[in-house]
């Protein structure tokens, strides 16, 4: 783990609050929190989300008319097409050689998936996606500019093959993107007029030059639904629980000292924003940009507040924007973007220049130490949706009677009243009954989970998506290797050697350099491969009670 990661995950648990220096007295409610806390602690345990209903607006939020973070530019190959998904449909996003490009993953032809087909370069120097089944080329637009098939045959109705070249029926389906704050952003809508009036959700702090994203562009495939992932992000109360010992501060047995009280200070269609009530070491405010960014801004508001506060301290700023995108039901992707300010140059020069895949290790075991109970927590809701189709996922019986529980209850609530319940599954439409929302997910449309294996799988889950960590995977194991045939070349060298004192000596170093050669492979490069394939579990150290 860098030292850079160690010093960020430090600031961070303090600033949030998850230290020992939190007061350990309850602190007065005023009105509007004692009026929260009442409603809350009085809600029936069957219908919280119902009961907790206030005035919302009435707009229903479009789900198909959003921006949606898809990759980091740099996670996206450009000599090859990438296949991503996005509300439960596919779509291929390749590089045209001035620009990347979306459609829709499917070949007009018979169907089969883009993403398998290569790029080929034109008589004109530009690139064009080629079908890899029958060789059907198209350009940036999406139009078919060659169908190999007609060159050399006739068409099925002896016409012109330009005719059939340029129909409609022969496109490709375009999809707009755009390339901002280093992410590749995808509008699932075709509508390129609509995409040009939309902004994406930008993290403004990420365009300052002064700024480091402490995560170096983390991004990791959950295997749970979305609406858990963002549900978890709204609670850091689950910290010293979920993460006991992996992050500085986050104490399960000093748990009872917290005082996370969270206050709704805006309701809408486009999201929500709430705050941290008091002034208190670790103040923050938090907005949900739907349908992805739910984004923290921290400040040390009490010494703020007293003006105890230096120059440099006013410069301390720690942002943690997490996009989560609904890729499918029952998965979501997560890219978090962590922008950071520390006036001490030696510090941010350090976080600049650790290794990004290095940075990741951390990261990594954070999301593994709460992903079994998700999963099953996400199981629970599917299951009484099987039992209820009718309704939506947000009829669980939760109970939360805690402040801490407010933004839990303020997301549950907008995707209740102003989000149809669940995001609009492109790939789902078809199977649409009458009555029903658009994208609505049937009971059969769930899929299963899988067994903890898959569920702790950081291979396929982060370093196969993340080109920094697959790179240094690939290069690690390859060391691995010839570290293994060097160690075995200089043994058979050893026995080989023969005669007086000088050639013992030399087989003594020989020897040792050997031994040298055969240990390093599984005492220092297998744990690191280890954390960049799967996550251990259990883990003692998580389940130990800390010292």
């Amino acid at each position: 783990m860098s030292l850079s990661t160690l010093f960020f995950l430090a600031l961070c648990s303090k600033a949030i609050g998850f230290t020992s220096n939190i007061r350990t007295t309850p602190r007065p409610l005023d009105s509007s929190s004692q009026r929260i806390s009442k409603r809350w602690s009085n809600t029936e345990s069957s219908e919280p989300i119902d009961a907790l209903s206030e005035d919302v607006s009435s707009d229903t939020f479009d789900w198909l008319t959003e921006w949606y973070p898809i990759l980091p530019i740099q996670d996206l190959s450009r000599t090859t097409p990438n296949k991503v998904t996005l509300l439960g449909k596919d779509f291929v996003v390749w590089h045209d050689g001035d620009s990347f490009r979306a459609f829709a993953d499917a070949c007009p032809h018979r169907l089969v998936p883009l993403s398998e087909g290569r790029l080929e370069r034109n008589g004109q120097g530009g690139v064009q996606l080629q079908c890899a089944y029958h060789g059907w080329e198209f350009n940036s637009e999406g139009a078919c500019t060659r169908i190999p098939q007609l060159t050399a045959t006739k068409s099925t109705n002896n016409n012109d093959t330009n005719d059939f070249v340029s129909s409609p029926r022969a496109c490709a389906t375009p999809f707009p993107v755009r390339e901002e704050q280093g992410l590749l952003w995808l509008f699932p809508s075709s509508d390129a007029l609509l995409a040009a009036t939309k902004v994406p959700a930008l993290i403004p702090e990420l365009d300052d030059p002064s700024f480091v994203d402490g995560t170096n562009f983390f991004v990791r495939d959950m295997p749970y639904s979305w609406d858990i992932l963002v549900e978890n992000l709204c609670d850091p109360a689950h910290v010293p629980f979920a993460h006991h010992s992996f992050m500085r501060g986050a104490d399960r047995t000093k748990a009872d000292s917290l005082s996370i009280d969270l206050e709704v200070t805006k309701e809408q269609t486009s999201g929500f924003s709430a705050q941290r009530i008091g002034v208190c070491a670790g103040q923050y405010d938090v907005k949900f940009t739907a349908p992805t960014l739910l984004y923290y801004r921290i400040s040390n508001s009490a010494a703020l507040a007293e003006g105890r506060a230096s120059s440099k301290a006013k410069q301390n700023f720690i942002g943690l924007g997490q996009y989560c995108v609904p890729t499918a039901p029952g998965q979501c992707r997560l890219i978090a973007r962590f922008p950071l300010r520390i006036p001490v140059p030696a510090v941010m020069w350090l976080m600049k220049k650790t290794p990004r895949w290095i940075t990741h290790f951390n990261q990594n075991v954070v999301m593994d130490s709460d992903v079994i109970f998700l999963c099953s927590q996400d199981e629970y809701l599917d299951n009484n949706h099987k039992l209820n189709p009718q309704q939506t996922r947000n009829k669980a019986k939760y109970y939360m009677p805690a402040l801490c529980d407010t933004l839990v209850v303020a997301f549950r609530r907008w995707l209740e009243t102003s989000a149809g319940g669940q995001p609009s599954w492109l790939g789902l439409v078809s199977s649409r009954s009458q009555g029903e929302p658009l994208g609505w997910i049937r009971p059969q449309n769930i899929p299963a989970k899988v067994g903890r294996d898959a569920l702790l799988d950081r291979f396929r889950q982060h370093t196969d998506i993340c080109s920094s960590c697959r790179r240094a995977h690939l290069t690690l194991c390859r060391i691995r290797s010839v570290l293994k045939y060097s160690g075995a070349l200089l043994i058979i060298a050893t026995a080989a050697v023969q005669g007086g004192t000088s050639t013992t000596k030399l087989r003594l170093v020989l020897a040792t350099a050997s031994a040298l050669l055969l240990m390093t492979p599984p005492l220092i490069l297998r744990p690191i491969i280890s954390r960049l394939e799967c996550a251990p579990w259990p883990r003692k150290k998580w389940m130990a009670q800390k010292s």
